[in-house]
């Protein structure tokens, strides 16, 4: 009886839980980490392909890119692209560059936002010139479906330096403090348009070469903001196919301000401008233009004075089957663009 007694299994103690359950949140945590896992090595062979695919998509257009370290991680939250030394060549017009090295991340629950990082210089070579333009900070973010919709994109910098050298070896300069640029899609106007808004400034802006037609040297401010119509889809076969294809759907540049300032001077201008039909600049500009007399001046200009003594130049530019008009004035023909 005893032994009957002991064989038998003890009653658990009240309030005693059992070992299955202590042990299934766990094994529920270690299931869930599993599959997060596959999905996230299954999103980077995606993500690797998707490269891939672009990469060989641009041979086919005649642009080669090379990354001769290009790795992927970012594991668990994140897909992150590290390239070294990218390099680019246009085959049809020689064109080639480079850069120190790019980081492009995205978080793994929202990949249509891109977080991207590039270490300067950028190097180009054109066959007319060599060009380097460095930075202490360049960075963007992208929202959309690479190669197929923008929805956004921002870029930001600081420190600009750009270096350039002629086909004649004269050397030229120019340098800006810090600079923005964004390019959203217009929900404002009709979807047909396929419109963006587009908006940049510079600060802090200098270009020497041109000093002694500003007046001498200093920094200057640079912003525009306007509207690109017909800005989409951009196929990427570059120009002038691409600027036909626009001309073609009737895309306008919209253009709500632009100025350039610097000390007491500022030049602006608003208008509309679009190709005609022999790829001729066709639209209108309004230019106002404060404190320049000193530059007109030195091309033999007189200063223009508004009728109540103001000391703002107003002019209206008109472009118009191949002719260029200030007010009723022709002033010459323009060229097709190509």
């Amino acid at each position: 009886m005893a032994n009957e007694d002991i064989s038998k299994e003890a009653p658990l103690p009240q309030g005693r839980v059992s070992r299955w359950k202590l042990f299934l949140p766990v094994g529920v945590l270690f299931a869930l980490f599993g599959a997060f896992a596959v999905f996230w090595f299954w999103s980077i062979r995606t993500a690797d392909r998707q490269i891939d695919a672009w990469i060989a998509r641009e041979a086919g257009l005649g642009r080669t890119w090379t990354c001769p370290d290009r790795s992927l991680g970012g594991f668990p939250f994140r897909i992150e692209l590290r390239c070294k030394a990218p390099r680019f060549v246009r085959n049809d017009t020689g064109l080639k560059g480079g850069l120190e090295g790019i980081t492009a991340l995205a978080q793994i629950y929202n990949p249509t936002l891109m977080i991207i990082e590039a270490d300067g210089p950028l190097k180009l070579e054109d066959g007319r010139g060599v060009y380097t333009l460095d930075w202490s900070m360049l960075r963007a973010s992208l929202r959309g479906r690479p190669g197929e919709r923008l929805d956004r994109l921002s870029m930001e910098g600081k420190d600009f330096a750009l270096n350039w050298t002629d086909a004649f070896g004269t050397a030229r300069k120019a340098m800006a403090t810090t600079g923005e640029f964004h390019i959203r899609r217009d929900a404002n106007r009709p979807a047909d348009e396929h419109a963006y808004d587009i908006a940049t400034n510079l600060a802090g802006f200098a270009l020497p070469a041109l000093d002694p037609f500003t007046g001498g040297a200093g920094q200057a401010a640079f912003s525009f903001n306007g509207v690109l119509t017909h800005a989409d889809p951009f196929a990427g076969v570059g120009f002038p196919a691409e600027i036909e294809r626009w001309r073609a759907a009737g895309g306008k540049i919209l253009i709500k301000d632009l100025s350039v300032s610097k000390d007491a001077s500022r030049f602006a201008l608003n208008g509309e401008l679009g190709l005609d039909d022999r790829a001729r600049p066709q639209g209108a500009l309004d230019i106002a233009m404060t404190g320049l007399d000193p530059v007109m001046k030195m091309f033999g200009v007189p200063p223009l004075r508004d009728p109540n003594g103001g000391k703002t130049t107003n002019l209206k530019l008109r472009f118009d089957r191949g002719q260029i008009f200030l007010g009723p004035l022709p002033l010459g023909k323009t060229f097709p663009l190509y």
